[in-house]
């Protein structure tokens, strides 16, 4: 019995955590330069968080027009890659986000943010195409971010 509620109140917390993330992202939005809304404008999300301390959290988002409308913890239980709640509603992720906390607090604390952007590209920020469209997407981003580490 403890040890369910040991998980109940992970689990809370977590859902705290998630909704306190999407509010933050939300209320910044505006901040981003503009090809990141951009690029997460209309998408599924499946979200790949690694923290400061290490450990690892998976999310399942839904954006629009850059705006997180729906974001939960992932859940697949069946380990098919399709976040279990939007199996149900016949939806499939479009893009994976890979994000290390780390890379965002020092694009944070940047006094140049684009340029901290620019260095954690494709490292401490990435994602992947899932479908024909974002795969174009991530194409010609790689492009923009290179032309842009020119100067």
């Amino acid at each position: 019995m403890e040890e369910i509620l040991e998980q109940m109140e992970k689990e809370e917390l977590e859902k705290e955590k998630l909704s306190e993330s999407i509010s933050n992202y939300n209320q910044n939005v505006n901040y981003l330069p503009g090809f990141v809304k951009g690029l997460l404008g209309n998408e599924k999300l499946h979200i790949y968080i690694t923290h400061l301390d290490g450990t690892k959290s998976e999310y399942a988002s839904i954006t629009e027009n850059g705006v997180i409308v729906e974001g939960n913890t992932w859940l697949d239980q069946d380990s098919n890659g399709i976040h279990d709640i939007w199996q149900k509603q016949g939806i499939k992720p479009t893009m994976a986000l890979y994000i290390d906390e780390k890379a965002i607090v020092e694009i944070i604390n940047a006094e140049d943010p684009f340029a901290a952007f620019k260095q954690a590209w494709g490292s401490g920020i990435r994602y992947e195409g899932l479908t024909f469209a974002s795969k174009v997407k991530k194409f010609f981003l790689d492009i923009g971010v290179k032309i842009a580490g020119l100067f």
